[in-house]
């Protein structure tokens, strides 16, 4: 295997944001798909559901940050093989809290489906299983980060959306029109997932696995990384479970799409941080090619997230229009898409600086982000007469 290359940033960051790109077509042909053929209700469900999975997987980020960190440090100091070891080691300790996810939703899933007005608990407890093989995705992912092999990162990262998409289309069209085979359909996506991370990792470092090298700290980072990234997931994600625990079914349908429209301004930040995450690693010591590559992070997004904010603010019916078939959008629908997406605009810079301080084993100022979902949450839990106050 190369030395760790710390070089090609630009073009790294670039390859990645076309696979999220691509991923992303794919994303939102499944919600085309999923918008049109569901009716606002069952959309409502799908929605919520996959909420659940995407708060549960993306703290689990954490995994892909602490296994893309210390894999870069290994490679760094010359232990490639070692990252076979340390991804096998973390993949059986992921199997408990894997089954205990699965168990809990499917022993609870009445409740839970109480709790969220739906009618039947069966997409809780797929929704349980598929969270369990969801947690997976990242870990691969940070391995195939922290080598910089970004090109087998994408395939594996991407290709759920492809199978999800393939998946939904076939099982929502022919099957039947419900929730539970939307989420069966992200299933079969996760399964494509993990098996193509595992391929890639074992392409890419063919060094002999070194069982006997093992890597300290991991732990820490790991348990410190999930609660900042908790945060800032809740911060990403939990306005649409939020609205379906507040408001009629309907309703809750109609701000899915807004909300799904609008956390674009995110996903387009992403794969420049990650991008940036294994070329700034260090156990604490920014050097000024680290502060170079951070700024040239945070002027990608920024250019990025302001040409995708403006225009949603100009065409905001054009989204609505491609991805739910509504021509005429409300005037209300209309304000509500523009309002979410300048509000989850920020965050994409705070995705960046984020992935700065965790790669730089520093997590003194990632603990704001915890404060942040906290006031989010009390506030929503006060004040939720209407959307806008969502």
């Amino acid at each position: 295997m190369r030395a760790h290359n710390t070089g090609g940033f630009f073009r790294h960051g670039t390859l990645l944001l076309v696979a999220t790109f691509l991923g992303s077509v794919c994303n939102l042909l499944y919600h085309v798909v999923m918008g049109r053929i569901l009716d606002p209700a069952e959309y409502g469900v799908l929605a919520s559901m996959l909420g659940i999975v995407l708060i549960a997987s993306t703290p689990m980020d954490a995994m892909r940050t602490a296994l893309a960190h210390f894999a870069a440090r290994l490679v760094q100091d010359g232990h490639a093989g070692a990252v076979k070891s340390l991804t096998g080691r973390w993949c059986v300790k992921i199997l408990l809290p894997a089954s205990l996810a699965a168990v809990l939703a499917t022993v609870f899933s009445r409740e839970i489906a109480q709790f969220f007005r739906m009618e039947s608990p069966m997409p809780v407890i797929l929704t349980g299983w598929v969270m369990a093989g969801s947690l997976y995705m990242p870990l691969l992912a940070g391995s195939l980060l922290g080598v910089q092999s970004f090109i087998w990162m994408s395939v594996s990262q991407h290709s759920w959306g492809v199978a999800r998409l393939i998946a939904g289309i076939l099982l929502v069209h022919y099957v039947a029109a419900s929730a539970f085979w939307g989420v069966a359909a992200q299933g079969l996506g996760v399964l494509a997932s993990v098996v193509l991370g595992l391929v890639g990792l074992a392409v890419v470092v063919r060094e002999p696995s070194e069982e006997q090298h093992v890597v300290q700290g991991v732990g820490a980072y790991f348990v410190q990384s999930l609660v900042v990234l908790t945060g800032f997931a809740v911060l990403m994600n939990a306005d649409v479970l939020m609205v379906k625990r507040f408001f009629e079914p309907e309703l809750a349908g109609l701000f899915a799409r807004a909300g799904t429209i609008g956390r674009t301004m995110i996903f387009v930040a992403t794969p420049i941080a990650m991008a940036m995450f294994p070329k700034v690693a260090s156990a604490g010591v920014a050097n000024a090619r680290d502060r170079r590559t951070l700024l040239h992070a945070i002027l990608y997004v920024v250019v990025l997230i302001s040409a995708g904010a403006v225009a949603i603010t100009l065409l905001p019916w054009l989204p609505l229009w491609v991805m739910y078939g509504d021509r005429n959008p409300t005037a209300e629908m209309v304000m509500l898409v523009r309002s979410v997406a300048w509000a989850m605009a920020p965050l994409g810079v705070s995705c960046v600086l984020l992935n700065f301080e965790l790669a730089q084993h520093r997590f003194g100022s990632a603990w704001g982000v915890v404060g942040c979902a906290l006031g989010y949450v009390a506030g929503v839990a006060v004040f939720h007469d209407s959307l806008w106050q969502i």
